[in-house]
């Protein structure tokens, strides 16, 4: 082990506090130092305390002044205390640090102090000014890339680290100064209400915090005041800084350690590069491309990235420009809306039809940026598919890919053609709709024709105008459509995959026989297996997990929306469109919680198989590994959405069940 010392420029700013003693006990003359730092602060917590026992037992001030009062003297009680908890357990901590040299003998040294380098980095950040900052970032950030080019790999990431730097800076720095400053500029208002005897108190007017003196120091005690709480305002925070930048010294090592000890675990399920078989499969199946056509969907809607970056600024332009191209058919839609919620006339199907085309854009939007916050892991589930190779025959991944490619043919050929289908209808009962406007059925604001109401502050009644909000409203139209059938049949690609290896998995177990000598080999191979399948289910819930939250929260609204819609119109086609609209978010709200089900009952099943398996002919070791597996297939594999929910049929009942309660209020308003 070496002799390097960790956590250095943390335990430096412990000793300038005077807490981090040399003989690893706190003597009385280093206590004694210690406090002294303190007796300014001592002082200025008595006149605190001072005004709040004079406010509650002689002149009271108002609950302001008493409530500012209390967060003051919190402040001073919470660094105090904070103070008192790591003198008690400081030989634990300097344990704690002395003994990280023990982790080199299961972790390279060279990640133990890439560690240690960025503790140091983050801490003098947070606790220097910006000034210090800029002259000095770069020549340390440098450093920080030598440490990890020890590693292999280079930190590269000074533009996106450095705004989150800043920002902490500007908030002790500034919130400090801010908090010093402002009593000094509103001094003088202070001294004006008091005059009117509109504000009476005996405070010193700008100072930070409501104390009171025995004697007056509104004149010329008013600097010595002034810099006795300035100081202890400093002193606080440096206090609570100082402990808490040490806390996560020591957590960022411990789970550097973690992250390690993941790496070697995973490392031991790895596939040996030199077995023949495995060369073979990689040979068979370097040239399939799986989920192929959810993929090109992405790729053509510039969603994919072509290369292995996944966010650089030309990707952050075009994710931008997608979203932003969709806002021109949006905001006149949501005008539209507004305009109706606060009009003097209340179309009731006129605003549920707007309601309807925001919730559908909203949702767009919700899924392109939970997927371009997990795009990157998408896109390591899509390349480790083939990783399933060692375990199960190719031909029978590609035919489940075949099945995936094939469903999502199908769904986005219903998405393509019932785009077709609602933009068409609203332009086949252009007449019915002119006459109803004659009449003044219909607001004559809207021309005829449109998918759906929106609202301009010009008229756009005439050509080309309207052909161009026409057309632009069956761009967004079928890009809402596209995209959030694209993503869902993606997900339902992956969830068919993993059921796929859970079932292959299940065919392993049963097809195990303690009497043959291989039997304690094949055991640990369903292990790894079934760790592998695990380890990709885990991921896939990551990846999806916030994207889910759209089937479990707005499907419910615009299902019920829909089926109201298709009650109160009066005419044919706009009923076939609604209704057309309401089986696409039904069937993929049913698709995803189908494919959810199965992953859960394939996962739990796997626990009865592994249970019928004869294992009491088998060694101690096998039975060990055997219980091991019984007990990891009890908890079964989910799809959450958010933590919020699981995806299953208990969860399509429950939002079944809201939508309908949806719709009855709006019967209830509407009636």
């Amino acid at each position: 082990m070496s002799e390097v010392k960790h956590l250095n420029f943390n335990i430096l700013t412990l000793k300038s506090i005077m807490i981090w003693p040399p003989e690893g006990r706190m003597s009385w003359r280093y206590e004694t130092k210690s406090l002294a730092l303190l007796f300014i602060v001592y002082f200025s917590a008595w006149t605190v305390f001072n005004g709040i026992v004079r406010t509650l037992f002689f002149e009271s001030d108002g609950y302001d002044a008493l409530i500012q009062r209390i967060i003051a003297l919190i402040d001073f009680a919470g660094c105090i205390y904070m103070r008192y908890c790591f003198l008690r357990k400081v030989v634990y901590v300097k344990d704690m640090i002395e003994h990280l040299n023990e982790f080199e003998q299961f972790c390279p040294q060279s990640e133990i102090a890439a560690t240690d380098v960025r503790v140091h980095y983050y801490s003098k950040e947070i606790m220097y000014s910006t000034d210090f900052y800029n002259s000095s970032v770069v020549s340390r950030f440098e450093h920080l890339n030598k440490i990890e080019s020890m590693r292999g790999q280079s930190l590269g990431r000074l533009p996106e680290s450095r705004p989150l730097f800043v920002a902490v800076i500007c908030y002790w720095f500034f919130g400090n100064l801010m908090n010093c400053i402002t009593p000094l500029t509103e001094k003088r208002d202070c001294h004006l209400r008091r005059k009117s005897k509109l504000y009476e108190e005996r405070d010193p007017c700008g100072l930070m915090a409501r104390c009171f003196y025995p004697f007056d120091v509104s004149t010329s005690m008013f600097p010595m005041a002034y810099l006795i709480q300035v100081y202890t305002c400093a002193v606080i925070t440096y206090y609570v800084v100082v402990l808490t930048m040490l806390l996560v010294g020591i957590m960022m090592h411990t789970l550097t350690q973690l992250q390690y000890c993941r790496k070697l675990i995973r490392d031991l399920f790895k596939r040996d590069s030199h077995d023949p078989t495995v060369l073979k499969h990689k040979t068979n199946m370097s040239n399939y491309n799986y989920l192929n056509f959810t993929i090109t969907v992405l790729r053509i809607s510039v969603l994919w990235p072509k290369g292995s970056q996944c966010f650089n600024k030309w990707r952050f332009f075009k994710d931008s420009l997608l979203i932003l191209s969709i806002l021109p058919c949006a905001l006149p839609i949501l005008a539209d809306f507004l305009i109706h919620l606060h009009g003097n006339v209340y179309n009731v199907a006129a605003l549920i039809e707007n309601f309807i085309a925001l919730i559908c854009i909203v949702g767009m939007v919700y899924m392109i940026i939970c997927f371009i916050h997990k795009r990157k892991l998408i896109k390591q589930l899509v390349e480790q598919l083939p990783n399933f190779n060692f375990y199960n025959k190719p031909s029978n991944l590609m035919e489940t890919d075949d099945k995936a490619n094939l469903y999502a043919k199908v769904f986005l050929f219903y998405g393509v053609f019932g785009n077709i289908v609602y933009m068409i209808m609203p332009y086949l009962n252009i007449e019915t709709c002119k006459v109803r406007q004659a009449q003044g059925l219909v607001d004559r604001d809207v021309p005829c024709g449109l998918v759906t109401r929106c609202w301009f502050p010009f008229d756009f009644d005439y050509s080309p105008v309207f052909e161009i909000v026409f057309v632009h409203q069956f761009y967004t139209c079928t890009m809402v459509s596209l995209i959030i059938l694209d993503l869902t049949m993606l997900l339902c690609g992956f969830l068919m995959h993993i059921i796929n290896q859970l079932k292959h998995l299940r065919n392993l177990i049963a097809k195990l026989n303690c009497l043959e000598a291989v039997f304690a080999r094949k055991i640990r191979f369903c292990i790894q297996y079934h760790q592998q399948i695990i380890i990709y289910s885990d991921k896939t819930n990551e990846a999806f997990s916030t994207m889910m939250m759209l089937h479990l929260t707005l499907t419910s609204l615009v299902i019920s929306a829909l089926g109201f819609e298709i009650l109160i119109v009066d005419n044919f086609h706009d009923s076939l469109r609604f209704t057309l609209h309401l089986l696409g978010w039904l069937v993929l709200l049913l698709l995803i919680c189908y494919y959810g089900q199965l992953l859960i009952d394939e996962s739990i099943a796997i626990a009865e198989d592994i249970y019928y398996v004869p294992w009491d002919a088998a060694s101690v070791d096998v039975r060990k590994d055997i219980y091991m597996m019984l007990m990891r297939s009890q908890k079964p594999l989910t799809l959450n959405a958010a933590n919020m929910g699981v995806m299953s049929f208990p969860t399509f009942l429950g939002v079944i069940s809201s939508a309908y309660s949806y719709f009855t209020l709006l019967l209830n308003i509407k009636s």
